[in-house]
């Protein structure tokens, strides 16, 4: 009976998800090892282009990124180049954004994961946009960009590519850490008092998932009008990045994995789950260890998803000892005693 009722109920979520959902594009780079150039297709929803490389491009690579429990995809792309020459990768939408004429407000959001290497000096490296459609290798019509800009010392930034107007977080890319950077346009928010600075865009770097989206860690004014994308990185320093989305909302392009309370690998939800989120709790990092939300720590929130499912399912938790605190092994348990006995011995001895 409620295994019915749970895949009634998952098969509504799913219904209920979809039918809200406004991705309208993805890309995680699940590609075949080797050179990006060529990869995707103009059937692909959300593009007019596959794939095409500057004079130098990137590589895509089997391993890709992960952050938090945001939902991601195998591979990722490798734009480092050794012999430092600046990579360039970029791939038409298939929608065009320009509201120079328009008084109506909507809105466009955009995500990516980054993970900077081992690099020297400040370069301008990740996402940019392009006003013109891609035609050939390359644009030249710089729109805006969310990145790791330029200047000393080297920030998670944004700011046109056209202009020197540019704002950054005070967040510092650091080695081998990924970082999701989300960027939200909201276009006809700005003064509009000139033929620039018409959209809002705000710049969230590393945003808690699940839930509505933050406050931004910058935001300004600047014009949003763009039908191409581009990754790049400026003399080849070691980056990688992953996991492309656009769509309407906070939501629609930070997609969390869903919580899965059976952490122990046997079939079924039961007490054994609750015995492997106790034994780890707030030590454990990883679903085997009782991640059941897979936000990288088990903790109390955890806890709740477990017994929520459990007694779902139709458990019991009478005369269960919910305690989190691991019940001492029988080793450490004499370890204890021996201690404690040893202390109330020297006491009396005192006392005497």
């Amino acid at each position: 009976m409620f295994k019915s009722v749970l895949i009634a109920t998952t098969t509504l979520l799913v219904f209920v998800s979809e039918a809200r959902a406004a991705l309208q594009a993805y890309d995680g780079f699940n590609y075949s090892a080797g050179t990006l150039s060529g990869q995707g297709s103009a059937a692909d929803p959300g593009f007019s282009t596959a794939w095409t490389q500057g004079t130098a491009g990137g590589e895509v690579v089997s391993s890709g990124l992960t952050f938090a429990n945001l939902q991601t995809s195998g591979g990722a792309l490798n734009i480092e180049n050794t012999g430092g020459t600046t990579t360039t990768n970029f791939r038409g939408l298939s929608q065009t954004f320009d509201d120079a004429s328009d008084t109506t407000t909507g809105e466009a959001w955009f995500s990516y994961l980054i993970q900077p290497g081992a690099y020297t000096g400040n370069p301008f490296v990740g996402l940019s946009f392009y006003t013109e459609a891609l035609a050939g290798t390359t644009v030249s019509d710089g729109d805006f960009y969310f990145a790791v800009r330029n200047v000393s010392p080297s920030r998670y930034t944004y700011g046109d590519l056209d202009a020197t107007n540019f704002k950054a977080t005070g967040v510092a890319p650091e080695a081998g850490v990924t970082a999701l950077l989300v960027g939200r346009v909201v276009f006809g928010a700005g003064p509009n008092t000139s033929a620039t600075n018409e959209d809002q865009i705000y710049l969230y770097v590393n945003p808690t998932l699940g839930g509505p989206a933050p406050s931004a860690d910058a935001d300004t004014a600047l014009t949003a009008d763009f039908q191409t994308i581009r990754f790049a990185s400026q003399n080849g320093a070691p980056f990688l990045v992953d996991e492309f989305r656009f769509g309407e909302s906070f939501a629609d392009v930070t997609p969390i994995i869903p919580p899965d309370p059976n952490v122990d690998g046997t079939p079924g939800i039961s007490l054994s789950d609750f015995n492997v989120i106790r034994t780890n709790f707030l030590t454990g990092t990883t679903h085997a260890q009782g991640d059941v939300n897979y936000d990288g720590l088990v903790d109390h929130a955890d806890f709740f998803l477990w017994r929520t499912a459990y007694l779902a399912s139709g458990g019991s938790l009478e005369g269960v000892n919910l305690s989190l605190t691991p019940e001492p092994s029988s080793g450490l348990a004499a370890i204890i005693l021996t201690c404690a006995g040893g202390f109330c011995l020297r006491q009396v001895r005192r006392s005497r």
